[in-house]
Order: C-alpha cells, then sequence, then structure tokens
C-alpha cells in the first residue's frame, strides 16, 4: 500500500478515534467540571490555538519545505531541520509574551468567568501556553515525518497518546483537580508524545539529524515560516472564530452549548481537512519536480471526493443534528433549526476555503492568500458580533461570518490555478452540492424525529439523500462509470464463483 494511502487511513483512524472519545469524554467532562468551567477548558483551548502561531511556525514551514525539496541532498534537509530549530528558539520571546497576554486579558476575552473561576481559568491557560512551547520544539521530527509522506507513523502516534491523554483528563477533573489537572494532562500527553514521534523519525527517516545552517538556509526558512506563521493564525482563526465570538459576546455557557450543538460538524470539517491533508505531501513532491500534469489530475481526485464527504456529511448534520444532540446531551444543548443551519453553511464555505488554503501551501507562495485571509477572517469576526449585538439573534451571527469570508471563494481557485494550471474547479459539482443541502433542510423542516430510533432514520436517509445526490450530480460523468464498472465488476465476481 502507498505511502498516499497509510497517510489517509491513519487520518481517518485518528478521526474515528478523536469522535469515539469526544462522544463519551465530554459528556462526563461537563459533569465533572461543570458547565462554566466547560465552557472556559473549551474557549483557552481556541484562544491557545492562536497564541500558538507565535511559534514562527517553522515545524509547520519545514513540513512543505522538506516535502518540495525532495531531490535535494541529505546535508541541505539537515540543514532546513536546523534552520527551523533555529527559528523556533528566536521567536520564543514573541510566544510567551503572546501566551502571557493571554492569560491577563481572558476575562475580556471569555465574557463572565465568575470570581472563583479565574485563578484556575489562569493557570489553565498557563499550562496550555507551555503546551504549546512543547508542541513548537517537538514537533520539528513529526514536520520531517509528514514532508517525507511518512505521516501515518507520526499520525498513528498521536491517536494513541490522544487517548490516553483524554483519560488522563478525564480522571483528573473527576478526583477534583478542575481546570488545572485537564491542563496538567494536556502537558503530559504532548511530552510523551513528543519523544516517541523523535525516536520514529530517527528511525524511519534516512536523512534524519540537525546540521548546522548557513545564513542562506535561514533566510529562505524563515521567509517562509514568517507567513507560514501569519498563515497557521488565520487557520486558527478561521476554525475557532464562531467559539471566540459567541465566548466574547455571550460567554462561557453559550459556548458549551455550542461544543456539544456543532460536535458532529467539527467532525465532518475534520474529515474533510484530511483529504487535503494525505495528498498535499505528494503534491509538494509533483509540483518540486515540475509534473504538473500529474499534479492536477491528483488534485481533481481529491476535490472530488471533498464534495462528496462534504455532501453526506452537511446532509447528515441536517436531518440528524437535532435528534442526535438531544439523545447525546439533553434538549437544552440543542440550538434550534436556524443555528443548526448556520452551522452547517459555517462548515461547507470552511471545508471549500480550507482544501484551496492547503493546496498553495505547497506551492511556497503564501503571501497573497495570507492577506486576503487575514482580511477576511478579521472582517467576519466584526460582522458576526456586529449581527448580533444589533438583532440579539445567534444565527445572525453565522451569517456574518459567512458574508465576512465570501470572498475567498472566489479569490482562492485563481491563486490555485497559478500553482496547479490545469485543475478542475468542478462548479457543477459545488453546485450540485449546494442544492443537496438546501433540499435536505427542506426536508428537516416537515420531518422531524426524535431519540436515538429517530436518529437512525434520519442517518439512513442522510446517507440515501447524500449519497444518491453524490453519484447522480456531485461527482464527474468519468468517475461515475469508474464507480457502476468497478461495483458491477466485484458483483460479477462474487456471484460466478
Amino acid at each position: 500500500m502507498s505511502n498516499t494511502k497509510l497517510n489517509a487511513l491513519a487520518l481517518y483512524a485518528n478521526f474515528i478515534v478523536l469522535g469515539l472519545l469526544g462522544l463519551l469524554i465530554n459528556p462526563l467532562m461537563v459533569r465533572a467540571l461543570g458547565v462554566e468551567q466547560f465552557g472556559i477548558w473549551k474557549a483557552c483551548l481556541r484562544l491557545l490555538d492562536l497564541a500558538a502561531a507565535a511559534d514562527g511556525r517553522a515545524s509547520q514551514a519545514l513540513k512543505w519545505i522538506v516535502a518540495h525539496r525532495d531531490q535535494e541532498g541529505d546535508l541541505d534537509k539537515q540543514r532546513d531541520t536546523g534552520a527551523a530549530l533555529l527559528i523556533w528558539l528566536l521567536w520564543m520571546p514573541i510566544l510567551i509574551l503572546a501566551v502571557a497576554a493571554m492569560i491577563a486579558y481572558l476575562p475580556q476575552l471569555v465574557s463572565d468567568i465568575s470570581v472563583g473561576n479565574l485563578p484556575n481559568s489562569r493557570l489553565l491557560a498557563g499550562l496550555l501556553g507551555f503546551n504549546i512551547v512543547l508542541s513548537g520544539l517537538l514537533g520539528i521530527s513529526d514536520a520531517t515525518l509528514v514532508g517525507t509522506n511518512q505521516g501515518y507513523r507520526s499520525y498513528s502516534l498521536s491517536t494513541t497518546f490522544l487517548v490516553v491523554s483524554n483519560i488522563a483528563m478525564l480522571l483528573a477533573a473527576r478526583e477534583g483537580y478542575g481546570l488545572v489537572g485537564i491542563g496538567a494532562a494536556t502537558v503530559m500527553g504532548t511530552f510523551f508524545n513528543g519523544i516517541a514521534t523523535w525516536l520514529v523519525a530517527r528511525r524511519f527517516v534516512s536523512w534524519w539529524g540537525i546540521a548546522l545552517p548557513r545564513r542562506s538556509d535561514i533566510t529562505r526558512v524563515l521567509s517562509f515560516s514568517n507567513l507560514t506563521m501569519v498563515g497557521a493564525m488565520i487557520q486558527s482563526l478561521m476554525l475557532s472564530t464562531e467559539v471566540l465570538v459567541i465566548g466574547f459576546v455571550v460567554g462561557p455557557e453559550a459556548v458549551s452549548h455550542y461544543v456539544f450543538s456543532s460536535y458532529i460538524s467539527t467532525f465532518v470539517l475534520s474529515i474533510c481537512l484530511m483529504t487535503g491533508t494525505a495528498v498535499t505531501p505528494k503534491l509538494g513532491a509533483m509540483i518540486g519536480r515540475g509534473d504538473s500534469e500529474s499534479a492536477a489530475a491528483l488534485q481533481d481526485r481529491a476535490r472530488e471526493a471533498l464534495l462528496v464527504v462534504t455532501t453526506v456529511g452537511a446532509v447528515g448534520l441536517v436531518l440528524c443534528n437535532r435528534p442526535f444532540v438531544e439523545s447525546w446531551a439533553g434538549p437544552a444543548f440543542y440550538l434550534g433549526d436556524m443555528v443548526n443551519f448556520g452551522v452547517v453553511a459555517v462548515m461547507v464555505q470552511l471545508v471549500l476555503i480550507r482544501f484551496d488554503f492547503q493546496l498553495q501551501d505547497i506551492g511556497l507562495r503564501i503571501g497573497p492568500k495570507v492577506i486576503w485571509s487575514a482580511v477576511t477572517s478579521v472582517l467576519a469576526i466584526l460582522l458576526g458580533a456586529t449581527l448580533y449585538w444589533t438583532t440579539g439573534s445567534l444565527p445572525m451571527l453565522f451569517v456574518g461570518i459567512i458574508l465576512g469570508r465570501l470572498p475567498l471563494i472566489f479569490v482562492f481557485p485563481r491563486m490555485v490555478s497559478r500553482i496547479i494550471p490545469g485543475h478542475s474547479r468542478q462548479q457543477r459539482g459545488t453546485i450540485a452540492m449546494l442544492i443537496t443541502i438546501a433540499a435536505a433542510f427542506a426536508l428537516s423542516q416537515v420531518w422531524i424525529v426524535s431519540g436515538w430510533v429517530g436518529f437512525a432514520e434520519a442517518a439512513f436517509a442522510a446517507l440515501a439523500l447524500g449519497g444518491s445526490a453524490s453519484l447522480l450530480f456531485v461527482v464527474t460523468a468519468g468517475t461515475r462509470r469508474h464507480i457502476v464498472s468497478q461495483v458491477r465488476d466485484r458483483l460479477r465476481q462474487r456471484f460466478t464463483r
């Protein structure tokens, strides 16, 4: 099996484990911590994700540099690794200042934190900040594995330590250690995961090592990592916008309710992003050696798969989320059909934007996308908060976010075309996906189900509607013929044995 397929399988396994963990752990955590502390924890995670970009993003930049320079000598790659480590050290004071600012202004960033929870909230933020420092250092070995198309080794380790870390957090919360306990468990999980990844990289990366970089190496890696840092901050902001705005304008209890109501969307988004993560190392190598035709073909297949997964996932979220959330967490945690549709709309828009965002990393020319992303992200936050303040309506918050990001839907595909000429934008498939989602919402307004039985019925209907629409309208005619042919051949082989 190719490394690209192994990467995809490892990412999907991580997704499944993460989803099951969330199903089991989140209700137990909210009971152990309480609604307010649970909301504080989730809000702090998103805030510190933003601060994490202040480590210079050297390890993330190293992934794409290693993939892009696949044909270079071993010493050159070792120098790139050394340059990434040096840049991480140079950015450390800035990272510490960013974390300190988050801790100091936590009451302003998350409204209505009670006086009794404020000290432990700041301690939690401090521990999560220290975790960011560790992640940046230990992420160098992960970057080399991903850049050499061996990400499946790193993803498998991350999945294992994710389980251990979540169990430790739950035990800490249930034993009364609260926010401080879950912060300490997070740090320990990152530390042991990083050590294990370092050992695996030393074993399986033939050129593994760190060499003293030349000034030209530092300059080249620094110029790309600086843009990568801003890009990573923007990506974190995009993924966290709803939680940050809700926490700022409403409070931590509303964040808790939103976390449960948007749970499925988070994992649909994650599995969609895995499509890009699985193929970008191979695409980077193709672009690096000038094989644009193969890169365009691989990108077309990846985008088509992305549209299918998004269609089925979005239809499932529209039809299944109400019975799922009400049965899993309780009716109080479902925020209503219009908020649910807003969650779906934001998710779909973000899937399309983030895929094109990922594709632009492999060309090592990311300045324009960073500028566009920064402007639209700020605009999305301002419009979302303003529309909520002026109307008092949570669905209008999502309208503001969608309007703020709308320019990227038109700008990013043009940027990708410059890196991967000849690829297909698949506009017909995108339109078919949107029409299918709208039809699912109309169905949800006349067909209301409840309980786990209703969830199962809705899930079956979602698979039938999303799957059939994908086969008939979303995928291209060539792909449809290929799928039908494969199914027919398999059936013929099965019944002729």
